[in-house]
């Protein structure tokens, strides 16, 4: 899709590893089992930040979502960095 690699970071790993995050780290419902080995996708598109933390969910198919998701990439990108003290 061309994104550029500089702006976006894209997950990628041991399958097992990538499981275990979006089903225990970000509880993403979407990461729930369908059978023993198979990993269920929704069209969600989940926003997060510099701290790992959660800022957002939007339907990826929904032309309104995205357009909030790109404000709020806008915004979350003004924001200062978190002092880690």
């Amino acid at each position: 899709m061309r994104a550029d690699s500089s702006m976006w970071w894209f997950l990628t790993g041991n399958k097992d590893s990538i499981y275990s995050l979006a089903r225990d780290g970000y509880l993403v419902p979407a990461a729930m089992r369908t059978e023993e080995n198979d990993f269920f996708h929704s069209q969600d598109i989940l926003l997060i930040d510099k701290q790992k933390r959660i800022r957002g969910v939007y339907d990826g198919t929904d032309k309104l979502e995205v357009d909030t998701l790109i404000d709020e990439i806008k915004l979350l990108m003004t924001e200062r960095p978190f002092d880690k003290k």
